[in-house]
């Protein structure tokens, strides 16, 4: 089974952006993926387009709050604990970095 991907983003990805991407099971489709694409803009916003349908891309929209601050040319990467349908996340991982004490 290929994947499909069809139509454009509604804004251009600058040459030089930083992107990073990521998949995840559809909720509601056996055997298909939903992708997600962040990517930096001129402006140094960090946009995130998304395709979790068969109607096409979406976005893109501003992710604000997580990336504030962020300049340009920073690297970005995307994480994701699971994107089989047959695996769960274990519980005590740890999504994110912490400091000791």
């Amino acid at each position: 089974m290929g994947v499909v991907f069809s139509g454009n983003f509604a804004k251009s990805v600058p040459p030089s952006a930083s992107v990073a991407g990521f998949s995840t099971p559809r909720a509601r489709a056996l055997n298909a993926l939903s992708f997600y694409i962040l990517w930096q803009d001129t402006s140094g916003d960090i946009q995130m387009s998304w395709m979790d349908d068969t109607s096409g891309w979406k976005g893109p929209s501003v992710i604000s709050t997580a990336f504030d601050g962020v300049g340009n040319g920073t690297a970005i990467a995307c994480l994701t604990p699971s994107s089989w349908y047959t695996s769960s996340v274990r519980d005590g991982w740890i999504g994110s970095r912490s400091k000791s004490s």
